[in-house]
C-alpha cells in the first residue's frame, strides 16, 4: 500500500529504555549512524554509536564507551554522551559530546570528540590533552569539508564568553576561538542545548542557551551577537537548533521558531503553535523543512515555513535529532531508544 503526504510513518523501532539518542546522520538511503548515550547501570551512562547499512532495518553498535565507575564521582546521569554526528562521505565521520573525567597522576578529560576514517569500523578519540584541568562538553559539530570544521562548547572556564573549537586538519588538532560574546549555552545538566551551522568557510552561526546567538562573516576571525525579535527588549528563550539555507536565509528553533532573510540582522518569530520545544530542524531547500521536538512533535513545511503540518508519530517522548536525505526519506531519533523512519513514495 503506498504512502501519500507522509500519512504512513514507515518504521518504528524501540531498542530499549536504556538508550537516549541525540543525533542521526545518513550519507544515503542505506548508510546511517545514530549517537547518544546508554545506561550501564542505574546512574552509569556512557557514549554509544549505532550504524545501519540497510536503511534502518537493522542496527549494530559500532562504538560504546563509559568512564570507569570509580571515576564517576557520584554518577554521570545523562552527562557522558555523544550529542552530534556528521559524515562527509561513507568513510569519514565525526561525533562530539562530553568528555570523560579520569585520574592518572592528576585529573584529565578526553573523549568528547571521536573520528572514524573507515566508516565506523573503528573510532579514534581526538581531544587528548585539549581540555586541561576542565571537563568539556560539545553540543554540536559542523564539518564544512574533510578538513575544516567547528565544534560548539557548552562552557570554557574561567571565561564567560561563547567558545568554539576550530580545526583545519580534520580534527587532529584544534584551536579555541573566543567569540567575545558573553553568554551561557547550557542551561541545565540534562540538556543538550546549542547548535552551530556554517554555510561556507566564512559564514557561520551558533545559538543556544537562553537566546544567545553569535555570527561570523569572516571565517571566525570576528563574531557579533544577534538578537531575536519577540516583542520584548530581550528574549531569554531556550534555543536548540540552527538551519541555514544560504548566507541570508535560515531558521533557529527552540521554544519558538525564528526566521531570517537578512543573515540574522533580524530574527523574526514565526506564528505557529507548538506542543513543546523544537529540538532539531532541517531544511532541504528554501521550501521544504522539518522540525522535531517535545512530546513526539514532528512537523513539516513545503512553502518555506508559511504553514506547517503535523506528522503523527504516535510517540510521547522527546525527539532530539532528525535527518532527511531527500524530501521522501528521513529518520528521527530520541529518548527511550526511539528510531523513527519516514517515507513517502
Amino acid at each position: 500500500m503506498p504512502c501519500y503526504d507522509f500519512d504512513c510513518l514507515f518504521e518504528q523501532r524501540y531498542l530499549n529504555a536504556h538508550y537516549i539518542f541525540h543525533s542521526v546522520f545518513f550519507v544515503d538511503e542505506n548508510q546511517g549512524w545514530v549517537v547518544g548515550s546508554k545506561t550501564f547501570d542505574v546512574t552509569h551512562w556512557g557514549q554509544v554509536i549505532l550504524h545501519t547499512a540497510d536503511g534502518g532495518q537493522t542496527w549494530e553498535i559500532q562504538y560504546e564507551h563509559s568512564p570507569a565507575i570509580d571515576d564517576l564521582g557520584g554518577g554521570l546521569f545523562s552527562v557522558h554522551r555523544l550529542a552530534d554526528v556528521q559524515f562527509t562521505d561513507t568513510q569519514n565521520g565525526w561525533a562530539v559530546g562530553s568528555s570523560e573525567t579520569f585520574y592518572d597522576n592528576g585529573w584529565y578529560h578526553e573523549g568528547a570528540i571521536v573520528r572514524t576514517t573507515d566508516g565506523g569500523v573503528s573510532w579514534e578519540i581526538l581531544d587528548r590533552g585539549l581540555h586541561g584541568d576542565h571537563g568539556r562538553e560539545f553540543f554540536a559539530g559542523e564539518m564544512i569539508d574533510g578538513q575544516n570544521g567547528w565544534a560548539l562548547a557548552s562552557r570554557y572556564s574561567p571565561g564567560q564568553n561563547v567558545h568554539l573549537l576550530h580545526t583545519t586538519d580534520g580534527g587532529t588538532s584544534g584551536e579555541w576561538v573566543d567569540t567575545g560574546v558573553e553568554g551561557a549555552l547550557g542551561i541545565g545538566f540534562a540538556y543538550v542545548q546549542g547548535d552551530v551551522e556554517f554555510t561556507d568557510e566564512q559564514h557561520g552561526w551558533a545559538a543556544g542557551g537562553l537566546g544567545t546567538i553569535v555570527h561570523t562573516s569572516d571565517g571566525g576571525e570576528t563574531w557579533e551577537k544577534q538578537e531575536l525579535l519577540c516583542g520584548w527588549p530581550s528574549c531569554h528563550v531556550r534555543l536548540f537548533s540552527v538551519a541555514m539555507i544560504d548566507n541570508q536565509t535560515g531558521w533557529i528553533g527552540g521554544e519558538q521558531l525564528y526566521h531570517t532573510t537578512n543573515g540574522g540582522a533580524e530574527w523574526i518569530m514565526q506564528d505557529m503553535e507548538l506542543p513543546g520545544d523544537i529540538r532539531a530542524m532541517q531544511f532541504l531547500d528554501a521550501q521544504h523543512g522539518w522540525v522535531a521536538g517535545d512530546r513526539g512533535m514532528l512537523m513539516r513545511t513545503t512553502d518555506g515555513g508559511t504553514s506547517w503540518q503535523a506528522v503523527e508519530t504516535r510517540e510521547g517522548v522527546i525527539l532530539n535529532g532528525l535527518y532527511f536525505v531527500n524530501n521522501q526519506r528521513g529518520w528521527v531519533v530520541g529518548e527511550y531508544g526511539v528510531i523513527l523512519g519516514i517515507e513517502n513514495r
